[in-house]
């Protein structure tokens, strides 16, 4: 998470404020959108509601305002936002320290330390030891388990790059060695993506379990080396379904696959003549 304080453009009816400073949060692609929110809540004491509502602004447009104030009070948010790295071991050891240090000392719009009895901060019948076995015994932090595709939850994501990290999900993460059947995985997903994560995907998962897939894709079903290839003809005057199973390097399947799933040959050739391959 990326913190930056910078003092805030004032117009003629901003004159005298006295608060020209900024708190602007930058989006990234290594903090999960929920832990943002918290942080963001802890740094600035908004509620949840508001805190969401900065952090889906900075994830949207790339950066968001999250505080205005002084230049010592904003220098303190942003400090706070920079300590969110849960997942690094030195910001962890940091982000204890920092909060060891507030306890003992006020620096609220201060330069100078002033100390803090730890005793007097505490609720009666509570030891100064059980505020240390709390902050150093990481209790309050859990483990969160969620998939994510480029560093997005996956409530953010489109219903393509949901159904695509389900997909890679069931493919690589998953162990099992049973028969995994996939119908049309190509669905809201570009040809680019297929190609470069789809693909390789399902070759690393064909290595262990018999991957079926019902597609219309030529990359799932030619590049993918397909061990068989079934073509299916629906007649919908007589109500039945005709089947032709074959290897690729069968003409007659060659043929189906070409005029299927590449839109016959004259239309391939064609593309092939455009981009000049």
């Amino acid at each position: 998470m990326s913190a930056q304080v910078r003092e805030k453009p004032r117009s003629a009816a901003e004159t005298g404020l006295g608060q020209p400073w900024i708190v602007i949060l930058f989006n990234d692609d290594d903090h999960a959108f929920d832990d943002v929110v918290v942080q963001v809540q802890k740094a600035t004491g908004c509620s949840q509601a508001e805190a969401y509502h900065i952090t889906y602004a900075a994830h949207t447009h790339g950066q968001a305002v999250a505080y205005i104030g002084t230049k010592p009070e904003c220098e303190r948010v942003a400090a706070v936002l920079r300590e969110i790295d849960f997942t690094d071991v030195q910001a962890v050891v940091g982000f204890v320290e920092r909060i060891d240090d507030l306890v003992h000392f006020d620096r609220r719009n201060t330069d100078e330390d002033v100390p803090l009895p730890v005793l007097d901060q505490l609720r009666k019948g509570q030891e100064v030891g059980d505020l240390y076995d709390f902050v150093y015994g990481l209790r309050y932090l859990q483990p969160r388990y969620s998939l994510t595709y480029g560093g997005q939850e996956m409530g953010l994501l489109s219903p393509g790059e949901r159904g695509l990290l389900l997909l890679v999900f069931y493919l690589l993460v998953d162990k099992d060695d049973i028969p995994l059947v996939i119908d049309q995985p190509e669905e809201n997903l570009d040809n680019q993506t297929i190609y470069k994560i789809l693909v390789t995907c399902i070759k690393a998962a064909k290595q262990r379990r018999q991957v079926i897939m019902v597609t219309h894709n030529p990359n799932l079903a030619v590049v993918c080396d397909a061990e068989q290839v079934i073509s299916a003809h629906c007649d919908k005057a007589d109500r039945t379904f005709a089947y032709m199973p074959g290897a690729i390097e069968s003409p007659e399947v060659k043929k189906r696959v070409i005029e299927i799933l590449e839109g016959t040959e004259p239309a391939f050739v064609n593309r092939k003549q455009k981009y000049r391959l």
